[in-house]
This record gives structure tokens, sequence and C-alpha cells, in this order.
């Protein structure tokens, strides 16, 4: 049996092969993770996630904010999770039933409350989140 010859992949060809496939692979396991597209207006906040989540509300239906810190997110019913950011419908102990846009990397997520829906997000990096909760706290009025 012939052995096969490889000599036609020159080191440089190996290195850029072996380059791709660390870049590919990179990015399978970490993802080219889908964040939080927070989009504030004068009356009211829009939160995107991936596979087309999103909820809008109005600053005047909140009636609770708080900032929780190392949640426990629950139980996926209805979402998904893309690397470390869930998204879509959960369900824990806490909050029940509720909608998510949270990464894990990030160690707290602000919890917002109307009538009909319970939403937690955070956005960018923990300082980012800490700093937006009391932002978003004076418009709720609480």
């Amino acid at each position: 049996m012939r052995k096969a010859n490889c000599q036609w992949l020159s080191r440089r060809d190996l290195l850029i092969i072996a380059s791709i496939f660390v870049v590919i692979t990179y990015f399978m396991y970490r993802g080219i993770l889908p964040g939080v597209e927070f989009h504030p207006s004068q009356t009211g906040l829009t939160l995107s996630g991936p596979e087309k989540t999103s909820v809008e509300l109005r600053y005047d239906e909140v009636f609770s904010a708080e900032l929780a810190e190392n949640p426990d997110y629950g139980a996926n019913i209805g979402g998904g999770v893309r690397g470390s950011f869930h998204y879509g419908t959960w369900e824990n102990e806490e909050w029940g039933t509720y909608e998510a846009f949270v990464s894990e990397k990030i160690p707290c997520c602000i919890v917002l409350r109307t009538e009909n829906a319970t939403i937690a997000f955070n956005f960018e990096s923990q300082d980012t989140t800490e700093r937006l909760y009391p932002q978003l706290q004076e418009r709720f009025g609480d």
C-alpha cells in the first residue's frame, strides 16, 4: 500500500489551517455571543436578544425594580442558551416565570416587574448594569 504524500502542504499552509481551526473552535465554544440590545426611549425601553426575542415596556407599567446579585436563573421553559447568554422564557423560585436577557458572566441583573411580566436583564458588564439600575429607578419612580 502506498503512503499518502503530504509534501504539497508547506509549513506555512499547515499554520494557516491550524489557525483557522483554532478560530472556528473558539467561536463554536465561546460563540459570537449575542448580547442584549438595549434601546431606552423617553417613555420606555426595548430589550432584544437572539432568536427574535424581544420585550417592550413602558416606564409607567413597571411597579417593581431590583438589582439581583448572583441570581439563580432557574430552568429554561421556552427560551434558550447561547454560550453564557440566556434568553427567552425562564422560570425560577424567586421570580416565577420571566423573560431573560442575561449573561451568566455578569454576576448581577436588573429585574423589572409589570402587571403582566417579569423581565431580567443585564447589559455589557457588571459595572454598566449596576450604573444603569439607579438611572432606571428614577424613571420608574421607585
